[in-house]
């Protein structure tokens, strides 16, 4: 992102009617501008994304056992598998790209949202007893360290988000990526009346679906033991 700002901002000087554009030797198609651009993304992606995407998975990958897998074996952890993904293959088809990874992805990162915003903002009201989430037997322990109602809702807001998920045609009929045509689940594959269909917005339906459920199961069959010692302890560890 700290890379890509200055590319937007040299590529709009350049296209302006009283910048350098008129100069072939800078013309979007030049390979001065095309070389230019490849370096600032590849830039890009080394000192922002691949650098803050690893951090999560890395930290992951210790907690698993913290005694065995440091953050830096996280980190190579994470490197080998994102080989053995083979991410090149996504790029070998913009549609598959876009329709199948990245909005697919998206709507598990929706549903995900969901729980998360519901919890804080709506159940808690942003009022969390600090100690109780570093302690195994705290409140937010929940059952075994599972909270039910956030599985439920997550597992819901994923299905509606992703069961419409359908391939579109080819001009030769052949399918453009891996979903049949009708849709995964063709109950939830329908039009909607602004135009597209509901997987076309997966993040938002895995968002609002997940925040809903959880919001309800969270508010009509709440913890028993986290809603009585959360009530007194609440202003003073309140954040």
């Amino acid at each position: 992102m700290v890379m890509s700002a200055p590319v937007s901002s040299w590529i709009a000087l350049i296209t302006l009617p009283f910048g350098p554009m008129t100069s072939p030797t800078f013309r979007i198609g030049s390979p001065i501008v095309v070389i230019f651009g490849a370096v600032m993304v590849m830039l890009a992606q080394l000192t922002t994304n691949m650098a803050a995407n690893v951090v999560s998975p890395a930290n992951n990958f210790s907690n698993l056992s913290p005694r065995r897998i440091s953050y830096v074996t996280g980190g190579l952890i994470t490197a080998v598998i994102g080989i053995l993904m083979m991410p090149w293959k996504l790029y070998a088809d913009a549609a598959a790209y876009i329709f199948t990874w990245l909005i697919g992805y998206s709507s598990r990162m929706g549903a995900l949202a969901g729980v998360l915003i519901a919890d804080y903002w709506l159940v808690r009201r942003t009022v969390i007893r600090l100690g109780d989430l570093y302690r195994p037997s705290g409140i937010y322990r929940y059952i075994s360290g599972w909270n039910w109602r956030a599985v439920v809702a997550l597992v819901i807001g994923m299905i509606m988000a992703v069961g419409g998920a359908y391939s579109a045609r080819a001009a030769d009929g052949s399918a453009t990526g891996p979903f049949p045509e009708g849709g995964l689940l063709p109950f939830l594959k329908f039009e909607l009346p602004w135009g597209g269909f509901m997987y076309d917005y997966s993040w938002v339906v895995g968002l609002l679906v997940s925040l809903l459920v959880y919001w309800a199961l969270a508010t009509f069959i709440p913890e028993p033991e986290q809603v009585e010692a959360e009530a007194p302890a609440a202003a003073p560890e309140a954040v």
